[in-house]
């Protein structure tokens, strides 16, 4: 009688276990995962990528104009049309999974410090292919940053006169137009491989969506602030901070931190009855730190940085030559370091998502 008992106790345990297990936890968790791919494909990634094609479309057509006829009015528009372009860009880093993946976006668009010898010495030549990695390094918004901003303003008719650097600017709106028209036309196709691989391993969209996410903003983190601010060398190198010629680096670094931001908070077109963006996830994940929601934490610290870049009004590349201006880069980069552990460790491990790109940070 007692064995019966031990059994049935045993036997009334497991089933009350296996409720427990079935009922809490995780598994009460209801997220849509198609419900969040189909959002940030329709409301932030593919209408990014648009507005990087239509900003390259106006850039094309200003450089014809000036092109056609210089004056000063259309130098202006041409740079104006540059500046729109190089901050929608910002918008787009984060997705180099995919098409851009295809045509290595990222590297082809925006490789930094651009080389300005071999800008010069293409130019001089007449003779390149801007369709190889080796000219990364000489073409993109950093090469049109350079031939546009470091021009003196009494000779700068005479450049932008200049048919061998005309024929160079040309192409590399060209290049840049080709690359950003192939990944915004495959796009189309590519939404509804995206919005299928709804699982969390490698090949999954979240998996590449959160590893190109969290790559690229170590690549900010490293790139735009540390290496130039002589973190991992002994030198600071202030022509190596993005957009150093137009002195626009922490303008494009805020709206790059912006994207971001409406990477964890969704897209603000959320469907208010499905868990359809990472916000929401890590909510119903209960992710936490320290007793604080890790998405709160994270749109802290990434409000903490933009409103760190805010207080700069001297640019990244001069504040070097004053101490006190370069502490606030200092304190940027600190803030940005510390945003890595949120995004990187808690994020990942709470969604069950392994990180699988190389990194080699040694900041």
């Amino acid at each position: 009688m007692q064995v019966k008992r031990i059994i049935l106790f045993v036997l009334l345990s497991a089933i009350a276990l296996s409720c427990s297990d079935d009922n809490g936890g995780n598994s009460k968790i209801d997220i849509d995962k198609k419900a969040l791919l189909v959002n940030y494909a329709d409301n932030l990634i593919i209408p990014s990528f648009e507005n990087l094609y239509q900003n390259t479309i106006s850039l094309n057509n200003s450089f014809l104009e000036l092109k056609n006829e210089y004056s000063e009015q259309n130098f202006n528009k041409f740079r104006q049309a540059f500046f729109v372009l190089q901050d929608s860009w910002q918008f787009c880093s984060a997705y180099g999974f995919g098409p851009a993946e295809e045509v290595v976006l990222r590297q082809a668009l925006n490789t930094f410090p651009t080389d300005t010898l071999r800008i010069k010495s293409n130019i001089e030549s007449g003779s390149y292919s801007l369709v190889t990695s080796a000219n990364f390094k000489a073409k993109g918004i950093p090469a049109l940053d350079y031939l546009l901003f470091n021009v003196n303003l009494d000779t700068k008719e005479s450049v932008f006169t200049d048919s061998k650097t005309l024929q160079y600017i040309e192409d590399i709106i060209l290049d840049m137009k080709t690359n950003i028209e192939y990944v915004r036309n495959e796009w189309v196709n590519y939404r509804e491989v995206f919005i299928s691989k709804t699982g969390n391993d490698a090949g999954s969209s979240l998996s590449l969506m959160i590893n190109e996410f969290v790559k690229d903003y170590e690549i900010a983190k490293r790139a735009k602030v540390g290496f130039p601010l002589g973190v991992s060398l002994s030198d600071v190198l202030p022509f190596h901070f993005e957009a150093p010629y137009s002195l626009n680096s922490s303008g494009l670094l805020i709206s790059n931190l912006q994207s971001y931001r409406s990477i964890i908070a969704g897209p603000i077109e959320n469907d208010l009855t499905k868990t359809d963006n990472l916000y929401e996830y890590l909510s119903e994940l209960s992710a936490t730190r320290n007793d604080a929601l890790l998405a709160d934490l994270i749109l802290s610290e990434l409000d903490e940085s933009i409103d760190l870049l805010n207080k700069m009004d001297i640019p990244f590349r001069k504040s070097l030559e004053i101490p006190s201006e370069k502490e606030k880069i200092e304190a940027l980069y600190k803030n940005m370091q510390e945003s890595v552990v949120l995004l990187k460790t808690d994020m990942v491990s709470a969604m069950g998502i392994l990180i699988n790109y190389q990194d080699n940070d040694g900041d």
